[in-house]
């Protein structure tokens, strides 16, 4: 379940629209995301059974590797400014290893390994439940998220978003 909760949180960090959040690139070298495309909730609530409907188009120039390192790293605004998330629980700035068999890859409904091309996702999903006190989750985030490959390192794609999380 903590997986789950963190890898939305990753989603999200991809997934960010261009409206009351903020996205951009930062690089690699298989990875687009069209930030038209984008479909999430602002703010994102995250209130464990609720259900949100999320979606974006991303472009793959190769193949992606059967198995995936993901870092993000996420910082909170305090006052003046931003604190980084540590890791807890596999929650927060952490770095997952994301293989084919994973759940989350299953549940998405994502043929792996991913080939080049155009993909396309829209799914409704139901927020986990994220054991974290509602004053320490809800505010602005800063995030950026690294995908490389798990094999030799090659970052495949990357993105940063400014979010608002409400609880």
């Amino acid at each position: 379940m903590i997986l789950k909760a963190a890898l939305f949180v990753a989603m999200v960090m991809v997934a960010t629209p261009a409206t009351g959040h903020s996205f951009s690139d930062c690089g690699g070298s298989a990875i687009k995301v069209e930030l038209g495309s984008i479909r999430l909730p602002d703010p994102i609530v995250l209130r464990a059974g609720r259900q949100e409907s999320i979606g974006g188009k991303a472009s793959l120039k190769k193949d992606l590797p059967d198995r995936l390192k993901v870092k993000l790293k996420v910082e909170k605004k305090i006052l003046w400014g931003y604190v980084t998330v540590p890791c807890v629980n596999e929650l927060g700035s952490c770095t997952y290893d994301i293989a084919c068999n994973n759940p989350i890859v299953t549940q998405l409904g994502i043929k792996c390994p991913v080939k080049a091309g155009d993909h396309c996702l829209n799914k409704v999903i139901t927020i986990p439940n994220i054991s974290i006190p509602s004053f320490l989750a809800s505010g602005q985030y800063k995030m950026r998220m690294e995908v490389r490959s798990y094999y030799s390192g090659e970052m495949l794609g990357c993105g940063q978003a400014q979010l608002a999380i409400s609880t």
